[in-house]
């Protein structure tokens, strides 16, 4: 498995002048950070699903898993198209980021409450968290 992402990593370093929507060091790093991101947060979603004893915990790692599919689809769009796409993608894109953001505090919380939830679902959620903060993070700044 890690063959798999350390191979998909350079890959993406490496073809990332052919993509048009790279331009910069922060569209590199927003790549490499992205398989970690789906992997972290899909774990953690479905162990949390499997084992959680409350209902509001199952809730949000539900909210997490469909946000994460909707942010893939929204991504893959702005990748793999051309560059006059509307502005309002992006923007979209952002909101949805942001929202798997809080739906990651609210499974970390929860998740922390839960006496269901494994160890390993429990940190996976924490690093999901950040994953998913550190793209918002950097092209903020």
């Amino acid at each position: 498995m890690r063959g798999v992402i350390l191979c998909s990593m350079l890959v993406l370093l490496a073809s990332g002048t052919s993509f048009g929507k790279i331009h910069s060091w922060k569209g590199a790093v927003h790549l490499c950070a992205v398989p970690f991101i789906a992997t972290t947060g899909i774990y953690s979603d479905v162990w949390i699903l499997h084992d959680a004893q409350q209902t509001g915990t199952k809730a949000g790692a539900i909210t997490n898993l469909s946000l994460l599919g909707v942010q893939t689809a929204l991504g893959a769009t702005i990748l793999f198209t051309s560059d006059d796409l509307p502005p309002v993608v992006r923007l979209i894109h952002r909101i949805v980021g942001a929202s798997v953001i809080a739906t990651g505090l609210w499974l970390s919380i929860e998740g922390s409450l839960d006496k269901g939830v494994p160890k390993t679902a429990r940190y996976s959620d924490y690093a999901h968290t950040v994953f998913a903060a550190a793209p918002l993070i950097l092209f903020t700044f």
